[in-house]
């Protein structure tokens, strides 16, 4: 996913006079962290990667040149943030889920020694922007090893069994959600492979 999109936003960026994307494997660009976490990759890269990105600008913004390579990525996002969102909760809100949604919040915690409770989201979801504020203070130099790898290895030690429930859940939703999109899906692929870009 994170490919695709990067490699959606380098043929936009060109479409609209810009350069393309630098990198298409920067496993950085992720989307939504404590929804679908990575458990290989934050273990390997941490919650955020070391390092400067590589360069890639998104250009156009509802300019008509968005359009003109990939006139289906608009739907296609739509898409994602909405019909997949509440798939996406749905899965998130099924007993066996939340259960261990409980138990890597607690762990979280006891780790972590951070108070977790939050209005209106789970302790997993929170655990995000304390990470944030504790890298205040550290120079650039020695964050990520200091603060992001140590919080990643936390995460990774809490999460396992609430990472492996949401993929199951969501997995288990995947065959009717491609099923039901698969006429958009399919031109789109097709709109990126003519654009140059074969998943």
């Amino acid at each position: 996913m994170m490919r695709v999109a990067r490699a959606t936003s380098s043929i936009v960026a060109v479409d609209c006079g810009g350069k393309p994307f630098e990198n298409l494997d920067y496993t950085g660009d992720r989307f939504d962290q404590p929804m679908y976490p990575d458990l290989d990759l934050i273990r390997e890269k941490g919650l955020v990667e070391a390092g400067k990105p590589p360069a890639g600008l998104r250009y156009g913004g509802d300019d008509p040149c968005r359009r003109k390579s990939l006139p289906s990525d608009e739907k296609v996002v739509d898409l994602s943030v909405g019909y997949w969102t509440d798939v996406t909760r749905a899965a998130w809100n099924q007993d066996d889920v939340q259960a261990k949604v409980l138990q890597a919040g607690t762990c979280l915690e006891n780790k972590t020694g951070w108070d977790l409770a939050h209005p209106g989201v789970s302790k997993v979801e929170w655990f995000f922007p304390k990470v944030d504020t504790a890298n205040v203070g550290y120079g650039k130099a020695d964050w990520h090893d200091k603060v992001i790898m140590k919080y990643s290895r936390i995460f990774v030690d809490c999460a396992g069994g609430y990472a492996a429930a949401m993929q199951a859940a969501l997995e288990a939703k995947r065959p009717e959600a491609v099923e039901r999109n698969r006429e958009l899906l399919t031109r789109l692929a097709q709109e990126l492979a003519v654009a140059g870009y074969v998943p």
